[in-house]
């Protein structure tokens, strides 16, 4: 009688709970489930855009490391190149000043051979353009005065009527300490031990004083004459 009494009494309560309950209970399941499966895919999403964006930025600086060092080296070469073309130029030059000191010492001027001269210089100015190109201002500005200053020598004191061969030596000085500075300019350009030191505008005015300013000036206007292929020293 007892369980039949109990057994009367949970009839009513199952009867009162609502058929919608276990399916709000399954659904509530499902979606934490499909919550939990979104976040940890973001998570895994964001994970996978954090390393690759990682990754592009490595490769673009790899990317820029190796422009930098290509651009660095095309520097190197066409600053190799024009220094070169100097040297060899010079190596004309001490040679036309040594045939100057002699006939110097024996009272004459004789005409000097300006083939190997042009030469130089047409392969000076088919090289400089390059560097004017790929060079900071300083390294621009000295590497045309580099080769100006040459053809200013050779026109003044070798192909002229200069005879003053002390005026001569300061000139070819003169030429050299402005050598000197590209070599520098190109030097601090490159990063290269020894060229870390900022050439000052006080430096460039104590290699070329205020009073032998006036020295270069005068070969502009015998310049085309003495650069064409059919003139005279």
């Amino acid at each position: 009688l007892a369980d039949d009494s109990m057994m009367s009494a949970a009839v009513p309560l199952s009867a009162n709970v609502s058929p919608w309950v276990p399916l709000a209970t399954a659904a509530f399941g499902l979606l934490a489930g499909l919550g939990a499966a979104a976040l940890t895919q973001w998570r895994a999403d964001r994970r996978e855009e954090v390393r690759w964006k990682r990754e592009r930025e490595d490769r673009q600086d790899q990317w820029r490391r190796e422009d930098s060092l290509r651009w660095l080296q095309d520097r190197q070469q066409a600053y190799a190149r024009l220094i070169a073309a100097l040297h060899e130029w010079d190596a004309v030059l001490d040679s036309a000043i040594t045939e100057r000191k002699v006939d110097a010492q024996f009272g004459r001027r004789r005409e000097l051979d300006a083939t190997e001269w042009r030469r130089m210089l047409r392969v000076a100015h088919e090289i400089l353009p390059l560097v004017q190109f790929m060079a900071p201002q300083t390294v621009r500005s000295r590497a045309r005065s580099a080769v100006q200053d040459r053809e200013a020598f050779w026109i003044l004191y070798l192909a002229g009527n200069q005879s003053d061969s002390a005026a001569m030596d300061a000139g070819w000085k003169r030429v050299a300490k402005r050598t000197s500075l590209l070599h520098e300019a190109m030097r601090g350009d490159l990063k290269l031990e020894g060229g870390e030191v900022d050439v000052t505008e006080q430096l460039l005015t104590e290699c070329q004083p205020q009073q032998d300013r006036r020295w270069w000036r005068p070969w502009r206007a015998r310049r085309k004459r003495l650069r064409a292929p059919g003139a005279n020293a």
